[in-house]
């Protein structure tokens, strides 16, 4: 059943009416679609299979998807949905909030509609101690604004970095080896990849297995390093994009490590991937502060122009020492 109209406004002389999607409702999906076609285009593999998966089948949460109405035509005009995510801070487990899919059709922009919509959808969803994120692309100038007339705080830019593949290694790594799906999922010591840290967004194996082996319409090889037979400390995922200019990108979409030697071993092998599958270069987006980025630097990735923007709701006490480490993996479904 379809949840009930919970807010009304006017702007411009036009009324709107806020309720939450159902997101199991085929009338509440056509209509979805229509509007996220308009805003971004078709895409084939964004289709109601992947709003399933996405929106519902998350291990930790099902999205709250806040739909704008034009009540006198009743119909979608807007959405921005709240998936969930689970994240550590000073070693206590939280559920937070990620913010998704932003949106107001052609016809209805400039009219204050956006930020008016992610305004309700916040209040509903009452962030007071737990934090939610949002991850807006550098281009996407109006989405930025948005978050920032409602009062959220950005952390830092988060850049592309790449290398050619004129310079990937051909070194073979004996401990590196892509991981059975079926058998060593268990055998990832997560534990071991984050002791020490003040914030870091929580992953397992069941997060692992949702996000990338049950994603429905793309394929990602995850490599691990084996310690032994039974424990893997260290693994990355490795997915591919091929870009408007017809350059295939080999992209580092998540990983784990319990030290740097580990994550040198799983880039070699990632590299190995790369070539393995005619990719043009090898990137990844990483924060500048991340204690990571001097192994990737040393391998001779360079930084692009490219960025997202990470933003944070509530503005927050610790928002201006709070370091958090960014992956494709942790925001970025498409």
């Amino acid at each position: 059943m379809k949840s009930e109209i919970f807010e009304t406004f006017s702007a411009q002389n036009t009324r709107y009416g806020v309720r939450i999607m159902d997101n199991n409702n085929r009338e509440d999906l056509e209509n979805f679609f229509l509007i996220f076609y308009d805003c971004f285009g078709f895409r084939k593999h964004l289709d109601k299979t992947w709003y399933h998966w996405y929106y519902n089948a998350n291990p930790t949460g099902v999205c709250n998807n806040y739909i704008l109405i034009e009540l006198d035509k009743n119909i979608f005009v807007g959405a921005y949905g709240f998936a969930k995510t689970e994240y550590v801070l000073n070693g206590e487990k939280i559920s937070g909030g990620l913010g998704i899919n932003g949106m107001i059709i052609k016809n209805y922009r400039k009219k204050g509609l956006y930020s008016k919509l992610m305004d309700i959808g916040l209040k509903k969803e009452n962030y007071e101690k737990n934090l939610a994120f949002s991850f807006p692309h550098g281009a996407n100038i109006n989405s930025i604004k948005g978050h920032y007339n409602n009062n959220w705080s950005i952390l830092n830019k988060t850049y592309f970095y790449f290398k050619n593949k004129a310079s990937f290694s051909i070194i073979n790594t004996d401990n590196v080896k892509e991981i059975d799906y079926l058998n060593d999922l268990t055998k990832i010591n997560f534990d071991l990849f984050n002791i020490g840290k003040q914030f870091y967004f929580y992953k397992s194996k069941d997060w692992l297995s949702w996000r990338f082996i049950n994603h429905p319409h793309k394929n990602y090889i995850i490599i691990g390093h084996y310690d032994s037979d039974d424990i893997i400390n260290g693994y990355m995922v490795l997915g591919f994009y091929q870009a408007k200019n017809n350059i295939i990108r080999c992209q580092i979409i998540d990983y784990g490590i319990k030290n740097m030697d580990i994550l040198k071993n799983l880039l070699i092998k990632a590299e190995n991937v790369a070539l393995e599958n005619n990719a043009d270069l090898l990137d990844l987006i990483i924060s500048d502060h991340s204690d990571d980025l001097n192994v990737f630097l040393n391998s001779q990735f360079k930084k692009s122009e490219e960025f997202y923007e990470l933003l944070i709701f509530p503005k927050h006490n610790l928002s201006n020492n709070l370091n958090i480490n960014v992956l494709l993996g942790d925001f970025d479904v498409a």
